[in-house]
């Protein structure tokens, strides 16, 4: 169960994702969108508690994912993060406060809590790197 509004008591009961299987986080056509959520919330646990936008944007960009350019199976990946993965409370994206220039920060959100844990992500992270979870530097 995953707390929606606190204020107003709303709750959604959501299933449990294995982010390992190639379930889940899939669009209409059937892609998949879990790999995408993976590396994100591994850059931010990497990183700590959050990641600035420019850090998970310049490491994206190393896997061939820009800003404001389609990807070939993620589609436009901004749109993705914010209008899924953000709305469907997977990530938190938010501005520092007093940023000048504005600058915004990503941090796991209540629903990637609730359906994975920082090993399972440390694991799939693993496996694409033929490591395993206690080998990630800095950690």
């Amino acid at each position: 169960m995953l707390e929606v509004d606190h204020s107003r008591n709303i709750y959604a009961l959501i299933k449990k994702l294995n982010l390992r299987d190639n379930e889940g986080l899939s669009d209409e056509k059937g892609l998949p969108k879990y790999r995408f959520l993976t590396v994100l919330l591994g850059i931010i646990f990497r990183k700590g508690i959050l990641t600035t936008g420019e850090e998970a944007w310049e490491f994206l960009s190393v896997l061939g994912v820009y800003t404001g350019t389609r990807h070939w199976i993620f589609g436009e990946p901004r749109r993705l993060i914010t209008k899924y993965l953000v709305q469907k409370k997977y990530l938190k994206y938010q501005q520092v406060p007093n940023g000048d220039p504005p600058h915004y920060e990503f941090l796991w959100g209540p629903r990637a809590c609730v359906v994975t844990n920082k090993m399972k992500v440390l694991e799939v992270l693993g496996k694409s790197h033929d490591m395993v979870p206690t080998s990630f530097p800095d950690l």
